[in-house]
């Protein structure tokens, strides 16, 4: 069955978020076997390893269903079973809580809500955040990069069965091992799932901050600092852009988190051969399933899995560990590289260390967009703290960074290692990559683990009192943001007409999709350059291409000979159709028009721009020769 368009891959509200609710709690059910695999939940395990079974649970399923896109393997009715199995052990693992009284028997879950129903202070900032953040969750898919290529890309897994090989995308080429997660949930209509996983890293990260280590390894007598850290962990103002939308991005920054706490909390630093290769295992697994999720991640993941190896090396365990990296690596990372090296060409080296291997026109330019690319103009770093307006607040990290004046690093060679780490990460990530503050999360929650691992810090802290309350200001603020998106969007996620008026307020596209909706023809080819391809109501080609290749010369020919190759029939044209760029000559009559619309905005300081678009006739026959010069002509 081929469907084109969100709203045609999903069911009726209040379905979704429930089957995606229920899936998360598979993925915990699943967490919970493998982790005991691994020796994290044993009876005298740390409270903090139970937060952690819905992140293992999702890198597994993530490292077994990626290669299976890439090689062709997942068509729609396979992610559809393995959707329904998760969504069943889910309900099961749910009824079985339940029945044993949901946390009787779980101390890390007996003592955390607990702790979120308490009137303290910080616990109750902690409890309204997650509650906010997991109702945003649960509405439905408004975000702009959501609706362009993290739904797109799973909407053409289910139709295909594989991972898209689609040159003329060029945002396809920057999708990963997330966005077939994302099309799992989509097989059984639930929009939710992707959004949902971002919230579930959220509550892994809160765990490790809450019941984390310090001196004591029993969470019931943790220091005073642990809730205030995993306020500062969870009210991050770009975590507002990250848990509403199905980009894949927290779920594997809880991945490398986790990945560090592995190796410098104080219960993971003595322990026999076998526990120390089996926590190496999964360190690799964590890691190395994050590098495939997007290409920044391979720097996170690269700099605890050097560490590792180092820590590996100083138990004399260098050789075993370097045999479990190599053959983790042949599962998670080669899969990957081959399909690369395969449809792009570039050399195997280049597919692990390049973004957009290959020599295709115009990803030179793309990949200097990207690293170019700002959401703030405040000057880096401070665009990490200060926000240039009330229309970039979810752009920054926050004022967690000031926890930073306690920190002693040189008193405590773990903490110092953590601070290396981050240091060394944000340099490089800010040479090399986007200047964006949710490419840092990765270093900012190491800094936090490293205050809350060294001892002396919750000594200095007391003389930063007034660091408090810059936190608390920050909490409510976020609090407040948060309970506003969750009005805004939760409605939704409860029924078909409130979920069509969320989607028609701030779902840029929704609305004029509907209209190409009723104007295309049933069997239309449509060549749109609207961001939101995942609102298709046809088969679409992207023309993000356009922008970064030059129509003087012979560059676009590839991809003007795979729209001819697509059969394109109609064009979306946004503006005025007397001028349509390169494809002014190919264009033939007008089957629509103009419709009239706004770019819908999630921020309501963010107002949206007017519009017009038309629908015209696309003359295939006239390719490629109406859109090049006679000059550059082959």
């Amino acid at each position: 069955m081929i469907s084109y368009g969100l709203d045609a891959n999903l069911v009726t509200p209040p379905f979704s978020a429930f089957f995606a609710l229920m899936m998360i709690a598979g993925c915990d059910a699943l967490g919970v076997r493998v982790a005991r695999l691994f020796g994290l939940l044993g009876a005298f395990a740390p409270a903090w390893h139970r937060f952690q079974a819905p992140i293992i649970g999702v890198m597994l399923l993530s490292a077994f269903l990626y290669p299976l896109a890439l090689a062709g393997l997942t068509a729609r009715i396979f992610l559809q079973f393995i959707a329904v199995g998760l969504l069943v052990c889910g309900a099961v693992h749910i009824f079985n809580l339940l029945r044993r009284s949901a946390i009787r028997d779980v101390q890390a879950q007996r003592h955390f809500f607990r702790m979120l129903f308490s009137l303290r202070i910080w616990y109750l900032l902690l409890a309204l955040l997650l509650i906010g953040m997991g109702l945003t969750a649960l509405g439905p898919s408004t975000n702009a990069d959501s609706l362009a290529y993290h739904m797109g890309i799973p909407i053409y897994i289910l139709n295909a069965g594989s991972f898209p090989f689609a040159p003329e995308w060029f945002h396809s080429r920057i999708s990963g091992s997330g966005e077939v997660l994302n099309a799992l949930g989509l097989s059984i209509g639930s929009e939710q799932f992707g959004s949902l996983l971002q919230f579930s890293g959220l509550i892994g990260i809160v765990g490790l901050f809450i019941c984390g280590e310090t001196n004591e390894l029993n969470c019931e007598r943790g220091s005073h600092l642990r809730p205030i850290l995993a306020v500062a962990a969870a009210s991050s103002p770009v975590l507002l852009f990250l848990v509403s939308s199905s980009k894949p991005q927290l779920i594997y920054v809880a991945m490398t988190t986790l990945s560090f706490a592995l190796v410098v909390f104080p219960s993971r630093r003595y322990q026999t051969p076998r526990q120390a290769l089996l926590g190496f295992a999964l360190i690799c697994l964590l890691v190395m399933t994050a590098s495939q999720a997007k290409f920044s991640f391979l720097l996170g993941g690269g700099v605890v899995g050097l560490i590792a190896i180092v820590m590996m090396a100083r138990q004399r365990l260098l050789i075993p560990s370097l045999v479990i990296g190599i053959l983790i690596s042949l599962v998670v990372l080669v899969p990957p590289l081959l399909w690369k090296h395969f449809h792009f060409g570039g050399s195997l080296i280049d597919a692990l260390i390049k973004p957009f291997p290959g020599d295709l026109p115009g990803y030179d330019d793309f990949d200097a967009f990207l690293r170019g690319y700002r959401d703030s103009p405040v000057p880096f770093p401070l665009s990490l703290v200060i926000p240039s307006g009330p229309g970039t607040v979810t752009t920054i990290l926050g004022a967690g960074l000031i926890f930073l004046l306690s920190l002693r690093p040189f008193r405590d060679p773990w903490a110092w290692t953590l601070l290396s780490a981050a240091l060394f990460a944000t340099v490089i990530g800010a040479c090399l990559g986007q200047v964006a503050s949710r490419f840092y999360l990765e270093p900012y929650y190491w800094l936090l683990m490293a205050v809350l691992i060294t001892p002396v810090s919750i000594n200095n802290f007391e003389s930063f009192n007034w660091a408090r309350w810059v936190i608390l200001g920050q909490a409510i603020l976020t609090i407040a943001f948060v309970f506003f998106g969750a009005l805004t969007l939760f409605p939704g996620a409860v029924n078909e007409v409130w979920r069509v008026k969320v989607m028609e307020s701030y779902a840029n596209g929704y609305s004029l999709m509907r209209w190409a909706d009723s104007v295309l023809p049933a069997d239309a080819v449509l060549l749109s350059g609207h961001r939101s391809v995942a609102l298709a109501p046809r088969q679409s080609i992207s023309m993000d291409w356009v922008d970064f290749v030059n129509f003087n010369t012979a560059q676009p020919l590839p991809y003007l000979l795979r729209l001819k190759q697509k059969g394109v029939t109609h064009m979306l044209v946004i503006g005025d159709t007397g001028s349509n760029g390169p494809f002014k000559r190919c264009l033939g009559k007008t089957l629509a028009g103009p419709w009239y619309g706004r770019s819908a905005t999630r921020n309501p300081f963010n107002v949206g721009e007017q519009y017009t678009a038309w629908m015209v006739e696309f003359k295939l026959d006239r390719l490629p020769n109406c859109a090049l010069p006679e000059t550059v002509m082959p």
